[in-house]
């Protein structure tokens, strides 16, 4: 399972954040075909922007979707569109918050890190994707 990979990838002594997982997580069980410049974008979004702003596994996860079900343009990719907005609902709705900052303090720990986030961004990714496979 894909959660199982993502949690896996996530694990300390890789050393990725949260984005990072997602991205390296989804290129190997999805085989998105990914190069280093790709994965060194992702590095930006770590921690929440360095702001504590957007989680980074959320922008991971949207990032999945856009590799997966964009057409070239946003503007024109309805399924994608679709699947990011049913992604930050239900993650929103899942754990109360989007926000690194506010997630951070509500389901963080010193042994686990951020894995709560890493673990329901990537379950609703993968849901996501079985229901709307790739063509």
């Amino acid at each position: 399972m894909f959660v199982g990979k993502a949690l896996q990838t996530y694990q300390k002594t890789n050393n990725y954040s949260c984005s990072e997982a997602l991205i390296h997580a989804a290129n190997d069980y999805y085989d998105l075909g990914l190069d280093e410049k790709s994965f060194k974008m992702m590095s930006a979004f770590s921690g929440g922007m360095y702001s504590d702003q957007t989680c980074g596994a959320l922008v991971g996860a949207s990032a999945v979707l856009g590799v997966l079900y964009s057409t070239g343009r946003a503007h024109d990719s309805e399924l994608m569109r679709r699947l990011v907005k049913e992604l930050v609902s239900r993650f929103d709705h899942d754990l109360g918050a989007m926000r690194c900052e506010e997630l951070k303090s509500r389901h963080k720990t010193d042994e686990l890190r951020c894995e709560c986030m890493v673990k329901t961004a990537a379950a609703i990714l993968e849901d996501l994707i079985a229901r709307h496979p790739v063509e």
